[in-house]
């Protein structure tokens, strides 16, 4: 804009301009900007003022920040599960906030040990953490007599001041298996579980045999395993077929994955009900010996670590042993993983960090 005319000091505003229909849409909102100068041809001023100053439409709202493992209650195995977000989403309302967020949620069962408690080393970037699940929802009525035997312990554990992680896994898995002998014939007439397959197969599958061979090689480590220490898509779903022995020990995953899924998602339209939505937690990295470098390393700089530079919290800095993403060859399928992943969990949040 030239203006060799106009004395100092100047006012003006920046604005919207349309350049495809060459037409002005608006001003800024408040005052005009001063640009104070003498006006000497000689002398070069250079005006940094900030952005322009436009109507905030964007969402606020305040919100609390807690891992679902801390939301234990009298209804829980020992840890917090997915039925306790309800209880917050009834607090929240209360004290009307309108924000849960958690910590990352997806399966870190790589050795079935204490050790597999750091959230943000996922053997599966999709599938959920079985300790969420909550048995007596997955029991219902019709099999709430199974889980009789479970009442003694359930208080036992509840009543500890921290997560006993090992017991509540053996007993959850036991619980879940001896859930599944009772309802595994009822999935081939349940139209919603299999939907819920289908639309996951594309990870479930995958998932699903890796926990077997997991438990069956006593290893995540996938290059340690005796067979398929490499992915093959087909060679996987034949080994993991209908026909196959052991499909109920790979069915099972199935089984646990969709109650988690219905929970969850229950969950979250429960919370939406009482004006609350959920904030999910995307594990910046994956697993080195899980799931999703299994399936596809190409995926992945397996040889380099992430980590975090020297700061004030960590004079060394961070090694977080987590691969690098392979962005030029994620780029190739246009990042499909990730459209994949975020579709997923989609189902269930309404942001993200």
């Amino acid at each position: 804009l030239n203006l060799p005319r106009e004395p100092f000091n100047v006012t003006y505003k920046y604005g919207i301009y349309n350049t495809k229909e060459k037409s002005f849409i608006r001003f800024e909102e408040g005052t005009g900007r001063k640009l104070i100068g003498s006006g000497d041809p000689k002398k070069l001023t250079v005006c940094h003022d900030g952005f322009i100053h436009l109507p905030n439409s964007t969402w606020k709202g305040a919100g609390v920040s807690i891992p679902v493992f801390s939301l234990r209650s009298k209804e829980s195995f020992g840890v917090g599960e997915f039925t306790d977000l309800k209880l917050l989403a009834d607090w929240a309302k209360r004290t009307n906030l309108k924000l849960i967020q958690i910590l990352p949620i997806n399966d870190t069962t790589a050795t079935h040990t204490w050790k597999d408690t750091y959230p943000y080393a996922a053997i599966s970037a999709f599938a959920l953490h079985p300790m969420y699940i909550n048995l007596w929802e997955v029991a219902g009525k019709e099999h709430a007599e199974l889980l009789k035997p479970l009442k003694k312990k359930q208080k036992e554990i509840n009543d500890k001041i921290e997560v006993d992680y090992d017991s509540v896994l053996k007993f959850k898995f036991q619980a879940l298996k001896d859930l599944y002998e009772a309802k595994k014939n009822e999935l081939a007439t349940d139209e919603e579980y299999q939907k819920f397959f289908d639309t996951n197969k594309h990870w479930l599958v995958p998932y699903a045999a890796f926990c077997y061979l997991r438990d069956r090689n006593g290893t995540s480590d996938f290059n340690k395993w005796k067979i398929y220490s490499e992915y093959d898509k087909d060679a996987i779903e034949k080994y993991v077929s209908k026909k196959a022995r052991h499909y109920d020990k790979v069915a099972l995953h199935y089984f646990i994955q969709y109650h988690l899924h219905l929970q969850l998602k229950a969950a979250a339209e429960y919370a939406h009900k009482n004006g609350v939505i959920l904030k999910g937690d995307i594990a910046i990295g994956v697993y080195r010996y899980g799931c999703d470098a299994w399936m596809a390393p190409e995926l992945y700089h397996m040889d380099m670590q992430a980590g975090a530079p020297p700061d004030m919290f960590a004079v060394k800095g961070q090694n977080w042993g987590f691969p690098t993403y392979n962005w030029e060859r994620m780029a190739g399928d246009n990042f499909e993983w990730w459209h994949q992943r975020f579709t997923q969990m989609g189902e269930y949040f309404d942001a993200f960090r």
